[in-house]
């Protein structure tokens, strides 16, 4: 039988499971509408990346900031984090070119972890209820830096600056969405560290067991454990789904 901890935020391991689990489907359809051309797999994905995709990948990153409060070493895990993003493009780079991920969410989330592991005294200085807010505009400010066409920081209709066409053109800068996006799974630090900062400031009250006790509770245990084990299927999640369409697109169709 299982021993629970009453310190532990089940719910935030439920959700992680959940999300991880949206996103084995999101990529599962995807591989089955290119690799079978089967029509509603291809729609399905379309819409979850539409009106899914964005809101998963925030609730992601929120999560992964509270947890640094509740970590043994952000270093240690951040620098785990960084070679296992490194390796798997290293991987992409030479076996599979066209799906190559240059700064995808394991790299920023690494980097992400990483700068809070060096600058988490003066940030936890700041008053949360200053913090707070301070993160979410600064998020909100720079939302469509690194997508398609999204080379200016502001809020359209209110405020805008656009980038110097002489920086978005600069590739190395890439990992801070100053230049347009290129290769698959692009995670910016800009706008992303800042929502990643926002679950820092939730960090403070989840290590001082501030939370409510409801999400303390065990309630989904298959849940908590795909929540638990997020990076592994992450990383060995599309390999699986890729040979198990591979095989029936060889054997069993046509």
């Amino acid at each position: 039988m299982k021993r629970l901890s009453k310190n532990r935020i089940y719910a935030m391991d439920e959700l992680r499971g959940l999300l991880v689990l949206g996103m084995v489907i999101h990529h599962a359809l995807f591989t089955i509408a290119i690799t079978l051309g089967v029509g509603w797999a291809g729609r399905a994905f379309n819409w979850i990346t539409d009106y899914l995709h964005e809101t998963g990948a925030i609730l992601f990153i929120f999560i992964c900031g509270i947890s640094c409060h509740l970590s043994h070493s952000n270093w240690q895990r951040g620098l785990k984090l960084a070679a296992i993003a490194v390796g798997m493009s290293a991987v992409l780079y030479f076996l599979m070119p066209e799906n190559m991920i240059w700064f995808g969410v394991l790299h920023c989330l690494a980097v992400c972890i990483l700068l809070y592991a060096g600058l988490a005294r003066p940030l936890n200085k700041i008053p949360a209820l200053l913090a707070l807010p301070l993160w979410a505009v600064a998020a909100l400010f720079t939302w469509d830096l690194g997508r398609v066409g999204g080379t200016y920081v502001g809020l359209p209709g209110l405020f805008t600056l656009e980038i110097p066409a002489a920086i978005s053109s600069i590739k190395w800068l890439l990992p801070f969405g100053l230049t347009l996006s290129f290769g698959g799974d692009y995670f910016p630090l800009l706008p992303w560290v800042f929502v990643f900062f926002c679950g820092t400031v939730f960090g403070r009250w989840a290590k001082e067991g501030k939370f409510p006790r409801c999400l303390y509770k065990d309630r989904f245990s298959w849940l908590s454990w795909l929540g638990r084990r997020t990076l592994w299927i992450y990383v060995l999640h599309q390999p699986v789904i890729y040979g198990v369409c591979w095989l029936i697109a060889h054997f069993f169709v046509g």
